[in-house]
Order: C-alpha cells, then structure tokens, then sequence
C-alpha cells in the first residue's frame, strides 16, 4: 500500500507479479478516527492464463520418496530439457527453485516441477510425495577431481570422496544418480558437467558433497610430470601412506619444465606455505600437485596421495634454536638445543640450504633461517625461524678522555666516569665488586665511601656487553680524608598556614660527612642574620602567630676543616588568622562529620571491627558542607578549614559553590588514622566566615578521622550504625558527648522539611522528600529506635533535667540531650522517628520519648515540635 492520503480518503495497491494460476487477493479496512466506522473494500489480481505457455514437461525422477532424518532426497529432470529456464521446482504447490535440473529436497512434502508458471504444465505423474522415514548418520563429505576435473582428450578423469568412512557411496551427474564407489574413473562428452557424491544406506541418503564441474579440453598430449620428481621431504609423494599430525611438509619439484606451474593443494584448497604444515584438525589428507601447461596446448598431470591417514603424537616438538640477532665479525652459528636421535633440514628464506644436516648451521649473510628436526619415524616438525640482521662485533670500551677526574679522591664525595664504545651494550658498574645501583648507562656517578683509612684504594670497574661479546675496564682510585664542601640540595618551598598552629621545614643534602645543622629564622627574604631556632635536616616551629616567616639552614661537615654550605634560598611561610579567633555567627554548617577508617582498634571503648566494618569510611566519592544562615543579609562569605595535621594532609581537593563546600578526602588517611581513637583523632576544622551587621563572624564544623567508631549505637547484637553527632539546627562545633543548651538544635513538626512549618502532615509515614536530614541520612523509623533502645546501656549524661543541660547517653558514643518542648518532666526526651500510627481516631507520629533514660520508650505523640537526630543510611 502507498499513497496513502489520510485526508483525503486515498490509497494505492500495489500487487507483486503473480506468476501462478492461482487469483491473488488483498482485503483494505478503512476506519474513521471520529466515528470508528469502518469500510471494506476487496481487490483481486488474476493469475496466468496457461494458454499462452505451450512448454512440453519432462519427465521427474527421485532417488527416493522417503526422507530419511539428517538426509536428502534428490529429484532431477534431464540435464537437456528445453526451456529449462521455464521450470519451475514446487513444494505443497509454492515455488522452491527455477532454472535448474535438479533439486535437493532436504524437507517432506508434496513435489512437482510446472512450466512458465506455478500450477502451469504439471503432470501428476511427476508429483512425489516425500515423507519422512528412517535416520541416516550426518556425514560431510568431501569430493575430489584429478586434474581438477579437466577431462583431456580421451583420457580420463578421477572422482573420489574421503569423510564416508565405511559407508557406501553413490555419485550424481547433473543431479541424477549415476555410479557408486569411493572412487569412479569418468571420460568422454557424457560425462562432462556437475558430479557430487552422497552416502547411500538403503534407501536413506546423505546430503551431498560440494560439487565438481567436470570439463573437457581437446587439448592434445599432457604435461610430462615424472612421480619420481614430485616430492615431499626430499621423498617421492607416491611412496606416502601417512603423515604426522603437526609436522613439517617440504614440498617440492625436481626438473622443472619453464612455462609449466606446479600447484600444490591440501584436497581442493591451494596449499600457499612451503614447508606447509600437517593440519592437526585433520584426520585424513589427499595431498596433490598439479602440473598446468600455462598455454593450455597441454594437459594437466596430477600426482596425488588421497585420504592418507594423519597419526597423532609422532611429531618432533619445535626446534630450539640459540643464535644471534646479528651477525658477530661477519660470523653467526645457529644452534638447535633439542636432545634427541634427530636430523636437520634448514633453510633460508623458505628454500632448503643443500648439505647442511646437523644442528648446526654456521653464515655468513643477513636473513631468515629456518630448521625442522625429523626424528626416527619420519615425522618433521614444524619449521622455527629466526631473522639474523646486521654486523657488530663485540665492546671496544674505554675511558672517554674527556671526562677524566683526578685519581684521588676524598672520603664523602662523588665521583663520575664516562666510557666510550662503538657497539650497542649493556653496562654493570661496580665498585670494589657491588653493583653501582641505577648504573646501566655510559656514564655513572658513583658515591665514594664517606670514611676510610688514608690511602685506601677503590676499584670502579664497568663490564660492557652485547651479543657479541663483553669487555670489563677497570680505573683505580686513591682516597684521602681531606673533607668535601656539602652540597644543599634543596630547601621546603613556600607554605600557608593560619595562626596558632606549626610549620614544619627541611632540607635535603649532598656530600655530608657527620654533618650538623642550624636552623634561622629571618624577618626577611635573606640567608644572612637572623636568630637560630633549631637543629637537624628538618625543624618544626612551635605555634605562629599572623605575619611572613623566612627560615633557612646551614649544614656543615664535621671532618677537617669543617667546610659548611648555606641554602641558596629560604623557605618562605605565610601565617594567616586563624579563624578560630572569629566570633561566633549565626547559621549552621552541616555535613558528615566523622569518618571511622576501621583499621585495628578492636576495643570495646572504640567498638569491634566485626561491628564497625559496614561503617568504614569510604574516601573514594566527595563529601559536601552545607551552611544554612540564620537569617539577615550577610557578605563577604567564604570557607576555610585547617587540618589537624598539616596543609594538604587531610584535603585532596575541594570546590565551593554559594554556601556550599565539596572536599575530596585524601586516600591515605587509612594509614594515618590508623589506631587513633576519640582522644586523638585526625580532626578537620571547615569554618564558614562571613560579615553580618556585627561585624565578622564565623560558624564552625569539626570532622573527625579516626580508627574508633563515630556517634552511633548498635542497632542488633553484632551490627553498629552511625548517627550524626549532633541534633539538626545544633551548633556543631561543641563536643557532641557533653550536654549543652546549644546542642538542642531547632523543632519541628511531624512531616515537615522546614523547622519554620506551623502544623503537623500526618497521615502517611515522613515523605522521603521532606527529609530534612543531609545525604546519606535519614530520620530512624520506629523500628530503627526500638532496636537501638534494646541493644544498647542508656545511663545519664548528667543528673540534669532541663532542657539543654542533661542528657541520656545511649551506648558509649550517642548523646541525646534533653529537648522536650514541654514542660511536664515526664518528657524530658523527645525525637521524631519517620514512621506515622493511627491511633484514637487521629494520625500521630511516632517518636523516642521519656523522663529518664531508663523509661525511654518508642510510642505515638501527637501534635507537638521536637528535634531530630539523623541516622546513616545502610
């Protein structure tokens, strides 16, 4: 159907050529999309008209009209029918095939041939109706012709068939069948055309095998091939009646005749390698050679081995040569290692070298060469070459006399030699017998010995080696114990840190010998002056106060003379102020505030690893701050953090957007967090500063890094579960354990994102989109507060009641501080969990609550505010 006009109710049929008598029909529905009424309509196209196709039908014949499972049965007409362009093959009347005289049928069904058209010049007595019956063994086989299938002359031409193993074989000429035997002789004008082989069982027959084209040349004469020239391994091919599976076949033609081409073909498939190897998926080889006159005045002639059987595990292993890469003085000796009652063909370039049958083959020339080992059942293996490229001979090494430093040389200093060689080696320095290490070079700097007696000698030797040889120089030294000048290597670069906290400085050395220290501090960018802080390759200051700090070192050597070295430069340190200084602000900062890096603590004040190992801090994905302020125009807003241990330790990376912060925790605090627990954890201070009518002011987030569980409690015997430290809306900067009134933090109604919302959304549990908790956490459900009341000691924080100044410390390491917006004592503790109850007709939250920490119970409450502490999600 095209054309098709939805607007204006048109369409087009377009009918496929109808070559039967059969009367083709199509059936088109329109419907309305308004009214869903629909109409039919119903078009028709004729079939042929027989009349006008007079063809005469040739008579059909079957090999059988059963179909045996994993066969074939083969229809055919005469190969001359006329008009056979018209024939059409059909199987339960539809058309299989056209054009041809016979037709494989490897499905049942009912067959007939028709003339000019489906259903057009049929003879019922042609009809055969194939069944199915019997089970013939799948086989694939595979058919050969002699000559490739050129009958010359009256000569003949020979078929045959290998994969049938004991089952008899039937050949079909032009898709009739004609002979039967592995191998058939055929000659003369009737025998050219399509052969193809099949295996017969009674009446069940295989598929066939590929197909031959048998043609006929009056060429007259044939190539003259003698069989005692065509040879495999230097043996005649005829004298063949098996091969090794695997191994090496040098193929090969003695007295060749010019303007003839000599083919070698494993079956029918041109054999390209030479020496050609024994395919090991085979389990029989016909291995022919074809000689063809290029002029086509002659014949070809063929010399053949067929369905030769290939034996497995006789063939040598590969040959191991040992050799060069290059020839050495114009000289290489190749060398097969491979123990064993052998004998040796090799070659060069793929022809063998006449002669040489030993394991080994001396030359002279550049190329590739190969060997195969035969061993004493006449099995070859497969040709291993190797390319022998170039002309070097072996190191003329010697000492460059450019680079020529005095012979005596004092203790503590360094000495660099260079050699000079014409031929790519390797280099092994030693000094007195060990190895120079990271010497492999021309040239080496060696460290001489830094103390010894007066005159001692050293001996520096350097071996150069390639493959053609090796040659070892040596050089002698004297040492003396005159003392050498150190050498600064560098000096810590610039540095920014803030107020009231260390910096540590250093330095690196070269050509010490028991050398000392002095560290100054300079109030300018100089290395003169200044006031002397400390000694050693490195000084850590104690606490700065604001302002620019320049240190430098000088180190001298403590052997005679006492030759000193002063860093070329200072290291400069910024001191910054510390934010820590600011006065408090309004807001709050909030984000994941402890990380447990469960590495070996595995006490009970720091929690088991088996509990704590579901928790581990994870340092691949970023974690963000977020400040929320308390309202008031602010400005001038930015972050800031000190690390507890040093610029650069605790922080990878970080990116701040507006009141938000992202840091990327440096990967190695799994190590240097390792066994510390509450007391001396790593900690991170992120401050968010900013200016409000005030003045300057600053709101301060601590996250600790340490080998010891977080705020959390067990949530079933085994498992432990993080909360966050503090209440939502509580300051954050003050230790989470101790009670306080600012760890309170700010109310809200059940159901509720917001502290500022005046009612309760009851209902339906606390939408996962009003979560007023950061990522990575949730309010605990009823369940999530009942299973940390059971598995966990609840003891007082204090002995206060009132909001803010008491607590109930639930385990070791989660402090709820009393918060109740009553002001009955009886609920001193109140905390929202996510879950909602219906209960006396009206929908209640269900929250944490109690006078004292041993009541402490999960149960509803109804419309009042109260404060949430967020769990971790699992």
């Amino acid at each position: 159907m095209t054309d098709v006009d939805n607007v204006n109710g048109s369409f087009k049929i377009n009918f496929f050529p109808n070559e039967t008598v059969n009367i083709h029909t199509v059936l088109v529905r329109v419907t309305s999309s308004c009214t869903s009424l629909y109409k039919e309509f119903l078009f028709s196209q004729k079939g042929v008209d027989c009349s006008s196709m007079s063809y005469a039908v040739p008579t059909m014949t079957a090999s059988a009209t059963t179909l045996c499972a994993g066969g074939a049965v083969y229809l055919s007409v005469p190969a001359n029918t006329a008009n056979l362009d018209k024939l059409i093959w059909t199987r339960n009347g539809k058309e299989v095939a056209r054009g041809i005289n016979y037709y494989v049928a490897t499905l049942t069904g009912n067959y007939n041939i028709s003339m000019g058209a489906v259903g057009c010049n049929t003879n019922a007595a042609n009809e055969k109706n194939i069944t199915s019956g019997g089970t013939i063994t799948p086989i694939t086989l595979s058919a050969l012709a002699s000559n490739n299938g050129v009958i010359c002359g009256t000569g003949k031409v020979t078929l045959s068939v290998s994969g049938n193993g004991t089952a008899s074989v039937v050949w079909f000429h032009n898709g009739k069948e004609e002979k039967t035997g592995e191998s058939i002789q055929i000659s003369g004008d009737s025998s050219v055309g399509e052969w193809f082989a099949a295996v017969k069982d009674g009446s069940c027959y295989s598929k066939p095998s590929n197909s031959i084209q048998v043609t006929k040349s009056e060429a007259t004469g044939q190539v003259p091939l003698d069989p005692s020239d065509v040879l495999v391994n230097g043996v005649p091919l005829n004298t063949f009646t098996k091969f090794c599976s695997g191994g090496s076949l040098y193929l090969s033609i003695k007295n060749q005749q010019s303007g003839v081409a000599y083919t070698w073909y494993n079956g029918n498939d041109v054999i390209t390698a030479n020496p050609f190897t024994v395919p090991a998926s085979q389990s029989t080889i016909s291995l022919r050679m074809v000689a063809t006159d290029n002029s086509g005045a002659k014949c070809a002639a063929e010399q053949s081995v067929l369905k030769a059987d290939i034996t497995q595990g006789s063939t040598p292993e590969n040959p191991n040569i040992n050799t060069t890469s290059t020839l050495c003085k114009g000289k290489a000796t190749l060398t097969v290692l491979n123990q064993g009652n052998y004998t040796y063909t090799w070659y060069k370039g793929g022809a063998i070298i006449e002669g040489e049958s030993s394991n080994e083959l001396n030359v002279t020339t550049e190329g590739t060469y190969g060997v195969t080992i035969t061993n004493t059942t006449g099995c070859s293996s497969p040709m291993i070459e190797k390319t022998i490229s170039g002309n070097s001979d072996g190191p003329n090494v010697s000492w460059d006399p450019l680079v020529n430093p005095p012979a005596d040389q004092t203790f503590g200093s360094s000495i660099t030699l260079t050699v000079t060689n014409s031929y790519d080696s390797s280099y092994i320095w030693t000094m007195d017998g060990v190895v120079v290490p990271n010497a492999t070079g021309k040239t080496a700097t060696i460290d001489l010995p830094k103390t010894g007696t007066e005159g001692q000698k050293v001996k520096i030797a350097v071996t150069a080696k390639n493959e053609c040889g090796e040659k070892t120089i040596e050089k002698e030294i004297t040492m003396n114990n005159g003392c050498p000048t150190p050498v600064i290597l560098s000096i810590s670069s610039a540095q920014t840190i803030v107020a009231k906290t260390s910096v540590t400085v250093s330095v690196s050395v070269d050509k010490t010998n028991t050398e000392t220290y002095a560290w100054y501090q300079n109030a300018t960018d100089s290395t003169t002056g200044g006031t002397k802080v400390g000694n050693g390759a490195s000084y850590t200051t104690a606490s700065l106060t604001e302002g620019t700090y320049y240190f430098y070192c000088i180190v001298t050597n403590g052997c005679t003379g006492n030759p000193k070295a002063t860093s070329a430069t200072t290291a400069k340190v910024t001191v910054t102020k510390n934010p820590g200084d600011i006065l408090p602000g309004g807001g709050s900062l909030s984000g994941k505030t402890c990380f447990d890096v469960v590495q070996i603590n595995n006490t009970d004040q720091c929690g088991t690893l088996a509990s704590r190992s579901s928790m581990k801090a994870d340092f691949a994905p970023t974690y963000t701050y977020t400040f929320t302020p308390s309202g008031g125009a602010i400005s001038n807003f930015h972050f800031q953090f000190v690390e507890s241990l040093g610029t650069g330790k605790i922080v990878d990376s970080y990116t701040t957007n507006n009141y938000n912060i992202t840091i990327k925790y440096n990967a190695d605090l799994y190590n240097t967090a390792k066994g510390t627990t509450n007391a001396d954890a790593v900690k991170l201070d992120i401050y968010a500063i900013f200016n409000d009518a005030a003045g300057e002011k600053a709101v301060k987030l601590t996250v600790q890094i340490k080998d010891c569980m977080c705020c959390g409690a067990k949530i079933n015997a085994t498992e432990w579960r993080e909360f966050m430290c503090h209440n939502l809306g509580a300051d954050t900067s003050l230790p989470p354990l101790s009670p306080d009134p600012k760890l309170v933090g700010v109310y809200y109604y059940f159901g509720n994102s917001s502290p500022d919302a005046t009612t309760a959304l009851t209902g339906s549990n606390w939408k996962p989109e009003n979560n007023p908790c950061p990522g990575g956490y949730h309010i605990p459900t009823q369940a999530e507060w009942q299973a940390v009341l059971t598995y966990n000691a609840k003891n007082p924080a204090n002995n206060k009641t009132s909001i803010g100044d008491g607590g109930v410390l639930i385990g070791t390491s989660l402090m709820l501080p009393n918060a109740s917006t009553l002001l009955s004592s009886s609920w001193q503790y109140l905390y929202w969990s996510s879950t909602s109850v219906y209960s006396g007709g009206y929908n209640y939250g269900v929250a944490l609550f109690g006078g004292s920490p041993s009541s402490l119970q999960v149960n509803t409450a109804g419309s009042y505010k109260a404060p949430i502490r967020c769990m971790a999600n699992k």
